[in-house]
């Protein structure tokens, strides 16, 4: 299994869209943009054919600090969650 750095997605798209790769990060990096100002916001943002970035709450929780033998609280936090749409589908090869 091969990793993909964003510059060799952005050289993959470029090869087969067409365009250049300075349009493809323009693209790659506006889409990012709106989406890390929208969802804190409470918006939903979904990509038909692709997913659904959101908002997620997750509660406060107790944690174990083992240096020190403590219980800690973890407060409660909004975190960026993406769901790919059920027609997504990884084949091994």
């Amino acid at each position: 299994m091969k990793n993909l750095t964003k510059l060799q997605v952005f050289k993959k798209v470029s090869d087969k869209t067409g365009l250049s790769e300075n349009t493809i990060r323009t693209a790659v990096e506006g889409f990012k943009d709106v989406v890390l100002e929208e969802v804190p916001k409470g918006n939903t943002i979904q990509y038909r054919g692709w997913g659904t970035f959101r908002r997620r709450l997750d509660p406060e929780k107790k944690a174990r600090d083992i240096s020190r033998g403590l219980t800690i609280i973890k407060p409660e936090r909004y975190r960026l969650e993406f769901k790919f749409m059920n027609k997504i589908r990884f084949i091994d090869k």
